[in-house]
């Protein structure tokens, strides 16, 4: 599937840009899209929004820097950080949808149709991946030595942090969890040493710091001590 160039697009350019990329979509028995659809409107409607609101985590970054050193406010400008993005996913989810002629219940069920696919679910997981990536450069300063050396130190703050601050509060829900402590990792980086979070997302792209074994290793660390932790808070 092609990227779409944004070099001059605005948002109707950009929305405009993503119909065309998916083009016609299909559907199969029981009015769901067939797959090869599905997986076009999943990726452009992720790209699209991703256009759209891509001011949003600079703001969200910024408001959360505001209260990090208050745990219960930090908590909570995350909490909205994350009500926001899932708004403005639905609402540029809603413009693809419309120009497709599509319904969100039609998107929605064809997704519950496919998710046990083994294609579709290894697809749907590459893009994700690949919508994370951020379109800027990498800045000069984040050689892969240096990413890594602020890898490992902003995780080391971030479990710290977590274990100090929010597990009480946030252990039985798992899905907030790591959304939690990869915001306080991207934080620190952003007050510590400048560099905001696509800045770093970028570096973490570019010099592919998650496969390297050195990060690798620490990272299971620190998911052991989590789940040690989780155990002793939960027997």
């Amino acid at each position: 599937m092609p990227e779409i160039d944004a070099t001059g697009l605005d948002e109707e350019g950009f929305l405009k840009a993503a119909i065309d990329a998916i083009g016609s979509v299909n559907k199969v028995a029981g009015g769901v899209l067939d797959k090869e659809s599905f997986i076009r409107v999943f990726k452009y409607t992720g790209e699209f929004a991703k256009f759209k609101n891509q001011e949003m985590k600079k703001v969200a970054q910024a408001n959360r820097i505001e209260h990090f050193e208050n745990g219960t406010e930090y908590l909570k400008a995350l909490k909205a950080n994350i009500t926001e993005e899932e708004k403005a996913f639905e609402s540029s989810s809603v413009l693809v949808f419309d120009a497709l002629s599509i319904s969100t219940q039609c998107f929605e069920k064809s997704q519950q149709a496919l998710m046990n696919d083994p294609y579709v679910s290894m697809e749907l997981y590459n893009l994700g991946i690949s919508m994370e990536k951020p379109a800027a450069g990498v800045p000069s300063g984040l050689t892969p030595e240096k990413t890594i050396s602020l890898v490992k130190g902003s995780n080391d703050y971030a479990f710290d942090m977590f274990k100090r601050e929010f597990a009480s509060q946030t252990m039985s829900d798992p899905m907030l969890m790591p959304v939690l402590i990869s915001a306080i990792a991207h934080d620190w980086v952003k007050i510590n040493h400048g560099y905001d979070e696509d800045d770093f997302k970028a570096a973490l792209f570019q010099h592919k710091i998650y496969e390297n074994a050195e990060v690798s290793e620490h990272m299971q660390q620190k998911q052991m001590e989590l789940m040690m932790m989780a155990m002793q808070m939960n027997p």
